[in-house]
């Protein structure tokens, strides 16, 4: 055991295109809507986009249900607490997909669990929203970041109300 884990901790990207392989081979074909013949079934390993997922029918975990969680704790601050690479940013920008009232995302959700729940379009779109993405100033001096986060911050306003 403590070999494997040296090996994930040393060779990361051995372990992730095993990984890769692995989930390839169980979901790689998946019957497509039509029930005539398989369809390739992509991976998106590094993509974080929820849209682009959900439009480029690449394989997604369907984590929808969060988003009925969230909206009956009534909760004003959410904390997503996980390790690296397990969907966070994805959630994010599902939640900012459902919430924002700047388009209309109804078919990004359309098959998906909270689409059976009878409040769904109760929220759908109907909120401004502000949507930050903080791995945008990694490469930024930490006396930029505000700076930046400000000009993003009133980007997004604009885009929520319209200016």
């Amino acid at each position: 055991m403590l070999n494997y884990v040296k090996v994930i901790i040393l060779n990361v990207d051995v372990w992730y295109n095993d990984f890769y392989n692995a989930i390839k081979s169980l979901f790689g074909c998946i019957q497509n809507k039509s029930g005539r013949g398989y369809m390739p079934r992509t991976v998106a390993i590094g993509i974080q986009n929820f849209e682009e997922i959900r439009n480029r029918n690449y394989f997604y975990v369907d984590k929808t249900s969060f988003i009925k969680e969230w909206w009956e704790t009534g909760d004003d601050v959410t904390l997503i607490a996980r390790p690296r690479r397990f969907g966070k940013s994805v959630a994010a920008k599902m939640a900012y997909a459902y919430y924002d009232r700047s388009s209309d995302s109804s078919k990004l959700f359309n098959g998906l669990e909270i689409t059976k729940n009878p409040d769904y379009k109760t929220h759908l779109n109907k909120y401004p929203t502000i949507f930050i993405d903080w791995n945008r100033f990694a490469d930024i001096p930490k006396k930029e970041i505000l700076t930046e986060a400000q000009k993003c911050f009133v980007a997004d306003l604009k885009k929520s109300y319209s200016f």
